[in-house]
């Protein structure tokens, strides 16, 4: 086993044991044939004689708004009645950040206490993987209907963001895109066209002076930016903080300081953005009127719709001189190394990306549905004149870096943002700064 990274060496030497006790008698990691019941495959006939009499438990553990949890306890409803051999305990957690959460679950696996399967965001799936924690799900998914109509239904890119080395290590249950929302009402009283879909920073820039006004406490901005948001930023102008495989510092990059040096201008040379503060709600900003645009998730939507907010609709991020692309973070569902009813746990992940799922998401508007279907219905697009384009920056997009430093990275990047949009240091000296931490952060990761 690979070294496991942000835990003690005592945790190190507990998670090796457990995996080589655990090895002497689990199920092979290889995908059986496929079939439609848990009982169809050899990885799960192994058990001793008189085993099927028995009611088989899969432990899972979940990360999950209120709203996510009651959509999956009904997945664990639907995977019960179509196998009554098997009973699924849940570990149900919320609020922390996604670093937090993959710590504590690497604390569990090394007690010993592994759970069959894992719902957890992009972010923690290369620390798993890396950790040899999940198991491979190609073979799984080519030999099964399930499986190749989900290949199909959703995103190549949601697929490759859980793909590392050529092996699929989850199912893509869930993602929010993170585009530019803006208030239609407030463009026409300005007397601008919409953004559409070749929007530009010059033409953005544009509108941006023409939609503030006022003065004080009363002025109305064009748009807010958050220190902590500014990956989709980076990406609409052609650019990354990390290399390509996630694995060092790009910060270098002329295109980096481009990118802060526009949105600095925006807020100290057009004032068209406030000096961002640290309690800043900019999707209550939003909704108040406060703000012509922000740069915000599908997750805002039903925020909006609940509190009454119809004045907004999506458009794609301004992009720069030499284009760009979109964003999204992602969540999935992945089976353990060690779980020892493989096949019936990777049914139970592809009840999670059941279309009754992506139905609900698509309603509720708490999330971009995954499934091209759900996504073309009546009940997506009635969100918003141009809704679709969240699903659309998906198919097109690239997924936010998640390495193994996720944390540290983000803490880095958005101390370096906070630092130039409040002038509290040179754009100049906070990349460098923020560069040669970053660089040291990726060495201690050994």
């Amino acid at each position: 086993m690979k070294k496991l990274h942000r835990i003690s060496a005592f945790l190190l030497c507990f998670v090796m044991l457990v995996t080589l006790m655990a090895g002497c008698g689990s199920a092979s990691s290889s995908a059986p044939a496929a079939g439609p019941s848990a009982s169809a495959g050899p990885a799960d006939a192994s058990e001793p004689a008189g085993a099927d009499e028995d009611v088989k438990i899969l432990h899972i553990s979940i990360a999950a708004s209120e709203q996510e949890k009651k959509d999956y306890e009904e997945c664990i409803a639907r995977f019960e009645a179509t196998h009554p051999d098997f009973k699924v305990e849940a570990n149900w957690s919320s609020g922390g950040t996604w670093q937090e959460i993959c710590d504590k679950l690497i604390v569990q696996i090394a007690s010993g206490e592994a759970p069959d399967v894992i719902r957890v965001a992009v972010e923690g799936t290369r620390m798993f993987v890396h950790n040899d924690l999940f198991l491979p799900l190609n073979e799984y998914l080519e030999n099964d209907e399930t499986g190749k109509e989900l290949r199909e239904q959703i995103p190549q890119a949601a697929w490759d963001s859980f793909t590392i080395d050529g092996n699929i290590y989850e199912i893509p249950s869930d993602a929010n895109s993170i585009i530019l929302q803006y208030n239609p009402k407030m463009y026409a009283d300005a007397n601008l066209a919409e953004p559409g879909d070749d929007y530009s920073w010059e033409q953005f820039v544009f509108d941006l002076q023409a939609l503030s006004h006022g003065e004080g406490d009363e002025k109305v901005y064009g748009t807010m930016i958050m220190p902590t948001f500014l990956w989709p930023w980076f990406y609409a102008n052609g650019v990354s903080p990390l290399n390509d495989d996630w694995t060092g510092s790009n910060l270098s990059d002329p295109k980096i300081k481009e990118t802060l040096q526009n949105l600095h201008d925006l807020i100290y040379k057009y004032g068209v953005a406030p000096v961002p503060e640290a309690n800043d709600d900019v999707g209550n900003m939003f909704a108040a009127g406060r703000t012509a645009t922000i740069c915000m998730g599908m997750f805002m939507v039903a925020t909006y719709e609940a509190n009454g907010f119809a004045d907004f609709d999506a458009a794609v991020m301004p992009r720069g001189a030499n284009g760009g692309q979109g964003c999204f973070g992602i969540g999935g569902v992945g089976v353990t190394a060690n779980c020892k009813y493989p096949q019936a746990a990777y049914e139970l992940c592809c009840e999670f990306a059941a279309a009754e799922v992506s139905a609900r998401q698509a309603k509720t508007g708490t999330s971009v549905p995954l499934r091209s279907a759900e996504a073309q219905s009546e009940d997506f697009l009635v969100h918003a004149p141009h809704i679709s384009r969240f699903y659309e920056e998906i198919e097109n997009g690239a997924v936010l870096p998640a390495p193994d430093n996720y944390s540290e990275m983000s803490t880095i990047i958005a101390t370096m943002g906070t630092n130039i949009l409040t002038n509290a240091m040179d754009i100049d000296e906070a990349i460098t700064l923020a560069d040669k931490e970053l660089t040291e952060s990726f060495k201690n990761l050994g």
